[in-house]
């Protein structure tokens, strides 16, 4: 069952993902990771599980963790053919019932610039972007809301295929980032949005805040003025003070077939079924193990319950070699387990947005 844990936990700022996984990786000898490498087949034969990778080369090692997303393994046990022998019928049922849905965010990013010149460009670098900041809204008041509308909606492929904006959940400022909103979007509307270009994105997020904000915020431009992304290059208008979006980032999880979709939950059938019991178990006489926040008990769709995954199978493997965790106590192994875990493990990263 999922555990609230009363904290909402950001990083701080100037900090990303690549912080976090530095805080392991560089706990593991150097040449152990092997990046952009997709594997195509895992095949038990004996002790040994060997990994076929896509460009035809194998590695062998003595146990294996499965630790991409639910999306990868509920492609991998279906259309994928990945594993071989194929995974036990309880496992494949957990996996189907275990949901995997999608969640997506827009990121725009507003420059205001006030000095504008007739008929010129000018090119900015972030400093003088950062100098000359001021947004329309109040960061100190503007926390952001949820969309509400007068009319229901049944969320699915067809209204989404209509209007995806009707999927947005809301639109939020970002506290570390006093120029960014962050819209988020889920569902069908959100697979929908990741088949648009980023343009239809920027013109539809634009036309959605025109008539959610328009009434509240009478100085608002959302319009973005004409721009070159590459090399921030603004077109300015004497006059005008313009508002630009110099950035727009919109994630594309379900698209990315390294990934395939964003969190997991638990539906009736996963949870009749106790999905969630099965979906940790070990394959292949408890050589291929399985981690991520989709096989975490209590913390599944989590940062801090993926990790705790991978703590789990690599205390379970030193367990079954007889080998101390080191120093890590219960939750955490110490320097000589991540060392071996590294040699004997599989692992696969894949980039996280910021």
């Amino acid at each position: 069952m999922y555990k609230e844990l009363g904290l909402d936990v950001s990083f701080k700022p100037g900090h990303k993902y690549r912080d976090l996984l530095a805080h392991f990786t560089d706990k593991i000898p150097e040449g152990v990771i092997q990046l952009n490498k997709k594997v195509k087949k895992v095949t038990q034969d004996g002790d040994v599980v060997r990994l076929t990778l896509e460009d035809g080369k194998e590695l062998e090692a003595d146990y294996v963790i499965h630790t991409p997303s639910l999306g990868v393994l509920k492609w991998a046990t279906t259309d994928g053919d990945v594993f071989q022998p194929r995974l036990s019928e309880k496992k494949i049922k957990a996996i189907e019932t275990t949901g995997f849905g999608t969640v997506g965010k827009v990121y725009l990013r507003y420059v205001r610039i006030s000095q504008c010149f007739p008929n010129s460009f000018e090119t900015f670098n972030d400093s003088f972007l950062h100098r000359y900041d001021n947004v329309w809204w109040s960061p100190d008041e503007f926390e952001g809301f949820a969309f509400l509308y007068d009319s229901p909606s049944n969320y699915t492929e067809a209204d989404a295929d209509a209007d995806w904006t009707r999927s947005a959940l809301g639109i939020y400022a970002i506290a570390h980032k006093p120029d960014v909103l962050q819209l988020w979007i889920a569902g069908a509307g959100a697979r929908k949005m990741e088949t648009l270009t980023d343009e239809q994105v920027k013109a539809d997020v634009v036309a959605l805040m025109e008539k959610f904000l328009r009434k509240s915020y009478p100085d608002m431009v959302a319009e973005p003025s004409d721009i070159l992304v590459s090399s921030r290059r603004i077109f300015t208008t004497i006059g005008l003070i313009l508002i630009v979006t110099s950035t727009l980032q919109v994630t594309r999880w379900h698209s990315n077939p390294l990934v395939r979709g964003s969190y997991s939950h638990q539906t009736v059938e996963s949870v009749r079924m106790d999905a969630m019991s099965e979906m940790f178990e070990p394959e292949m006489g408890g050589r291929l193990r399985f981690a991520g926040e989709a096989t975490h008990p209590t913390f599944s769709s989590t940062v801090h319950g993926a990790i705790e995954a991978g703590w789990r199978e690599a205390r379970e493997i030193l367990t079954v070699l007889g080998i101390e965790a080191g120093g890590g106590g219960n939750n955490t192994p110490g320097r000589a387990s991540y060392s071996l875990a590294a040699v004997l493990v599989s692992i696969a990263l894949t980039a996280l947005f910021l």
